[in-house]
């Protein structure tokens, strides 16, 4: 198997994510929408897995796994609320308290990312309830997608340059203060994954019903 350079690995992770990202953001339909997603996704992966071969270990391999299946599950549970009429459920209440707990309980950046998808879900779930358009819906969806994206490119960032997701040793690098512009940039795409869900939920709460 060929071996990238550590940097040519990334620049091949980045320009996979720069190029299939305008997909994401100027597609229309749920389908494209997710396709590029997942190509984006991709470009995400490698540049965790080519950290892995530099790191000679196997922790990239659970990331790309937690990654793939946290986009899977998301993508299935936002194609069943677009395509099915969604009658209320006590399940379904649930929800937001599981993506409370989830975040509050959180010691890593994956376990973080499983408390913003929940709560996406969660969101989308109460807009189907009340009957909102499919087109606010996809244009909520299509920003979840972004801020998932971003949030798991912040990842690859932080891990290709700090070699950890726990938030006890990121918490540590901020006060430290010492970092250098790999890990600003792993820590500028968290931020920005955080206002970009805020953002895709605000059109989701209106109280009046759109048909």
């Amino acid at each position: 198997m060929i071996e990238l350079p550590f940097f040519s690995g990334l620049w091949i992770g980045f320009f996979i994510v720069a190029l299939s990202s305008f997909g994401v953001f100027f597609a229309h339909s749920l389908k494209t929408i997710v396709l590029f997603s997942a190509i984006t996704l991709s470009g995400i992966c490698f540049t965790i897995f080519n950290t892995d071969l530099l790191r000679s270990s196997e922790f990239g391999q659970f990331i790309i796994l937690a990654l793939c299946f946290l986009f899977l599950f998301q993508s299935l549970f936002f194609g069943f609320f677009i395509k099915s009429e969604i009658k209320k459920t006590p399940i379904f209440y649930l929800l937001p308290f599981l993506a409370f707990v989830t975040m509050a309980i959180s010691l890593d950046l994956i376990t973080l990312l499983l408390g913003l998808t929940l709560f996406a879900l969660c969101f989308v779930a109460i807009a189907s309830f009340k009957r909102k358009s499919v087109l606010l819906l996809i244009a909520s969806i299509q920003k979840f997608y972004v801020s998932f994206l971003a949030f798991s490119y912040g990842i690859a960032c932080l891990y290709a340059r700090e070699g950890t997701l726990l938030l006890k040793d990121i918490y540590l690098k901020l006060n430290r203060g010492n970092w250098d512009e790999l890990t600003s940039i792993g820590f500028g795409l968290l931020f920005l994954s955080v206002l970009i869900e805020v953002y895709a939920i605000i059109p989701l709460i209106g109280k009046k019903n759109e048909l």
